[in-house]
């Protein structure tokens, strides 16, 4: 099997309109034009909009997204002939699934060929990108999965969060019926949290009078 990594964006439900629209200054005009029709029937009824109004297969949405040209991007083969007049390349398709909660939504932006994982990789101006997104969207955390063991935050810092990916979670059969993404979100900002807090008394014992 090839690989898929993604970025993952969590944020409130409350919130998850306003992230969509903040993702939609990194899109093509056109897909831009029809998330922006769709989010105008409201977040819940989201998903069931987009599959009548743009291109929408197997549960994922296909966008085209636009990032600023680095080194890896040049090199690409899966950019488009587009260029927007900030400069911004085209690259074609990423897969967005939306995952709904009663209190959080994931949005997990996936690469479609193992090509494309591999540029999510190594492109410094996609991962700036969407942590962009998360940081002016005010978005609770967002992820780099890298198909390795445990989450890799990249906003609002960047560390391996020692939790598994939400796809796991999506698959625990044993679980309540609290919503996959209720259960999963949790336990990420349980570790961000952690995190911080180890980040502070780090800061607080380096900076402490002598």
């Amino acid at each position: 099997m090839g690989l898929d990594y993604s970025y993952e964006i969590v944020t409130t439900h409350a919130g998850a309109e306003n992230t969509l629209r903040v993702l939609t200054r990194h899109l093509h005009p056109d897909d831009r034009d029809r998330i922006l029709d769709a989010l105008g029937h409201g977040i819940t009824e989201f998903e069931k909009c987009v599959q009548r109004n743009t291109r929408y297969e197997n549960g994922y949405l296909c966008l085209c997204f636009l990032f600023p040209p680095d080194e890896a991007l040049s090199a690409s083969s899966d950019l488009l002939d587009y260029e927007d007049a900030t400069g911004r390349v085209a690259l074609s398709c990423v897969d967005l699934t939306l995952r709904l909660g009663e209190k959080y939504v994931l949005l997990r932006n996936t690469a479609v060929t193992t090509t494309m994982s591999l540029l999510f990789a190594q492109s410094p101006n996609i991962r700036e990108t969407f942590r962009q997104i998360g940081q002016e969207s005010d978005a609770l955390l967002v992820t780099f999965d890298d198909e390795q063991d445990d989450a890799l935050a990249i906003w609002p810092h960047e560390k391996r969060l020692g939790t598994s990916y939400f796809t796991e979670w999506e698959a625990d059969e044993d679980a309540d019926d609290t919503p996959p993404v209720d259960r999963y979100v949790p336990r990420l900002l349980e570790r961000r949290n952690a995190e911080r807090e180890v980040s502070s008394a780090a800061w607080e014992e380096t900076n402490a009078p002598s």
